[in-house]
C-alpha cells in the first residue's frame, strides 16, 4: 500500500507517484514518539508488533538506538490482532514497572481488528448488537482489562483509510 508523504512527484499527467507506504510512515510515527517521550528523564518506552499474533517485543529502555533497531525491523503482516498487541503491552507494562509510576500505552494500526485472542467471555463492548464481531470487542475489552486492572491508559492512532468500524473500535 503506498500513501503519499515523503518523495512525491507528479508522473506525466497519470497522477501523484509516492515512494512511502504505510509502513514507512508507521515507522517515522514510532520513531518521532520514541523521541518525545525519551526527552524527559527517566521515561522508557517498550514496543510489541503483531499481525495475526505478537511479532515481536522490545521490553522498556530508554535506549534509542535500540527502539530504532527494532522498528526499523518491522514488516507488514496482513493480519490485524489489536488484542494480541494490546495484552503483549500490557505484559511488558506490569512486568517492568510499579504501580507507583503512570503507565500508558499507544496502539497504532492501519485496519481493522481481524483476528480474536480467546477471551471469553467478551461484552459487545462496540454496541453494534453483533456479537460475530469479535475481534473488535477483544480488543477493547484488552483495553479496558489494561485500566481497570492494571491502570494503564491507552491511546489509540489509526493510519491511512481505515473504516468506520475500525475508528469505533479505536475510539472506544
Amino acid at each position: 500500500n503506498t500513501v503519499c508523504g515523503g518523495s512525491c512527484w507528479f508522473d506525466y499527467g497519470y497522477g501523484i507517484e509516492c515512494t512511502n507506504t504505510k509502513m514507512d510512515i508507521a515507522k517515522t510515527a514510532d520513531k518521532e514518539f520514541v523521541d518525545v517521550v525519551l526527552e524527559t528523564e527517566n521515561n522508557r518506552v517498550g514496543l510489541v508488533s503483531y499481525d495475526s499474533s505478537t511479532d515481536d517485543t522490545e521490553g522498556l529502555t530508554n535506549s534509542t538506538s535500540t527502539l530504532y533497531n527494532v522498528i526499523d525491523s518491522y514488516s507488514p503482516g496482513g493480519s490485524t490482532c489489536i488484542c494480541c498487541g494490546v495484552i503483549s503491552a500490557t505484559s511488558i507494562l506490569t512486568s517492568e514497572s510499579n504501580s507507583s509510576r503512570a503507565r500508558s500505552m499507544l496502539v497504532m494500526t492501519d485496519g481493522e481488528a481481524n483476528v480474536d485472542c480467546n477471551l471469553d467471555p467478551v461484552t459487545d463492548h462496540d454496541e453494534d448488537g453483533d456479537t460475530s464481531d469479535d475481534p473488535q470487542d477483544h480488543a477493547i475489552e484488552a483495553a479496558c482489562d489494561a485500566y481497570n486492572n492494571y491502570n494503564i491508559t491507552v491511546y489509540t492512532v489509526g493510519f491511512g483509510d481505515i473504516s468506520y468500524s475500525a475508528q469505533q473500535t479505536l475510539n472506544s
